[in-house]
């Protein structure tokens, strides 16, 4: 059985959803954060605190309920390296999610809540979903552990609580400097740490034990420059900087690998946005297409990626102009999406979703059902997350992320293929310092579907 409680609304409509799931997730699923603590339910005379737990929850919330941890025996079990490499099955598999519902800062006098909260709304919706299936089919008991929690003062509240009973894995938590406490404590303590949201080769070092769903730039970089210099001549290719400062020339040259160099050209964003004579035009091939790669991913970089793709429509004219760039730019303003669908923008992206695959069709009926609501990617990445774990840690024991054998079309939108990350390059066992998914594709996007370059 799973151990998440389950409460069923009643939903007049979609404009109910974020709120009612909300209240649902926090006040249902979860552990208190240290603020909401503060705000304890009065225990009337011959009460037990325990009992608090199940009774309904009131139709009009003013207050917050939590969910009391059963008393769980035995104390810390470490994790050799020896027992590490070693299959044995779990007969119980235990998670905590660190998930920043941010609940406290809700006015739930309003019907909406803010895009930030909401996508994690959807992100627990789609783990109910998964967890929920489990339950039906699975014999081996799932306890999940829900926690809302942002901040490191909070996380570092919740981990401590845990090392009386430590999870085999612990999803999250959000921010970076909590994220760094979480990656560093898993490691004293011997248990998995996933990030699914942040990807950073910075939180961690000498860290077997921290796990990142989506590669870093580093491997979209390397992915970029393989794919370039496989299906273009080389002297077509530009890399665009900003600035000498922030190239990245050293990473798409590697010596070692290399035979040609890729050349560089350094454009300010002050003249790609207010100088009136063409920029890029001098820059474009007349024997075959030109190449521009542009390593950009910060959203302080939107600008510049916007005036960039605006001067390849306007000084192209009638030659072929290939532009790669990353993710992030799918998550920027809507100007930049419009010159992604005309031109031949190719994004790498850790994950998408095919909405024409009968798998996601079926999904979103389902997720419509339940929650009279149509799920975002956030809920399709919370359901891939949770479906992978319990499936390879229920198969491969401590080992699960070595389940690279699996049929991998079965998740909505992406793939699980964990691999070690090492910053040194020197590939040792002692010497990985974490992992990393190493799913990445070249995307297309026209009339807003992705097609897959191969």
């Amino acid at each position: 059985m799973i151990s998440v409680q389950n409460l069923r609304l009643q939903l007049s409509g979609s404009k109910g959803f974020p709120l009612l799931l909300l209240l649902m997730a926090v006040f249902f699923s979860c552990g208190t954060s240290k603020k909401a603590i503060k705000n304890k339910p009065v225990i009337k005379p011959g009460e037990k605190k325990e009992d608090l737990t199940k009774k309904p929850l009131p139709d009009k919330i003013d207050t917050i309920f939590w969910k009391v941890e059963p008393s769980k025996s035995g104390g810390k079990e470490i994790i050799n390296e020896e027992k590490k490499n070693e299959f044995k099955p779990l007969a119980q598999l235990k998670m905590t999610l660190l998930i920043p519902f941010k609940s406290t800062e809700i006015d739930t006098s309003q019907k909406n809540i803010p895009m930030s909260n909401l996508r994690f709304v959807h992100y627990y919706a789609g783990i109910k979903m998964a967890l929920d299936e489990f339950n039906n089919s699975e014999e081996i008991p799932i306890e999940l552990d829900v926690f809302d929690t942002g901040e490191v003062d909070e996380s570092k509240q919740i981990l401590n609580q845990k090392q009386k009973s430590l999870p085999q894995v612990i999803i999250g938590p959000y921010k970076s400097d909590a994220l760094k406490y979480a990656a560093e404590w898993a490691k004293q303590n011997q248990t998995y740490l996933i990030s699914p949201w942040i990807s950073s080769s910075t939180i961690t070092e000498k860290n077997p034990f921290y796990f990142q769903v989506k590669a870093g730039l580093n491997s979209h970089y390397q992915l970029i420059n393989e794919h370039v210099r496989t299906h273009f001549p080389v002297e077509n290719v530009l890399l665009i900087s900003k600035s000498k400062e922030e190239s990245k020339l050293r990473v798409f040259n590697n010596l070692s690998t290399d035979s040609i160099e890729i050349k560089e050209e350094i454009i300010s964003e002050e003249d790609l946005a207010v100088r009136s004579e063409p920029i890029l035009e001098k820059l474009l091939k007349t024997d075959g297409p030109t190449v521009f790669i542009l390593p950009l991913a910060s959203s302080r970089d939107e600008n510049y990626i916007y005036h960039f793709l605006r001067r390849v429509i306007s000084e192209k004219k009638n030659k072929t102009v290939y532009v790669y760039g990353l993710y992030k730019w799918l998550d920027m303003k809507s100007d930049i999406l419009e010159y992604i669908n005309t031109l031949n923008v190719r994004i790498s992206i850790s994950n998408f979703v095919d909405s024409e695959r009968p798998e996601v069709k079926v999904f979103k009926r389902k997720y419509f059902k339940l929650y009279r609501e149509f799920p975002s990617e956030d809920a399709m990445e919370g359901y891939d997350l949770i479906k992978y774990l319990i499936k390879s840690l229920k198969k491969n024991g401590l080992q699960f992320y070595l389940n690279i054998d699996e049929p991998q079309n079965e998740y909505l939108g992406t793939q699980f293929l964990f691999k070690p990350i090492y910053k040194n390059g020197q590939e040792s066992s002692n010497e990985i310092d974490y992992y990393e998914n190493a799913y990445i594709k070249l995307v297309e996007i026209k009339e807003n579907k992705f097609k897959i370059i191969e």
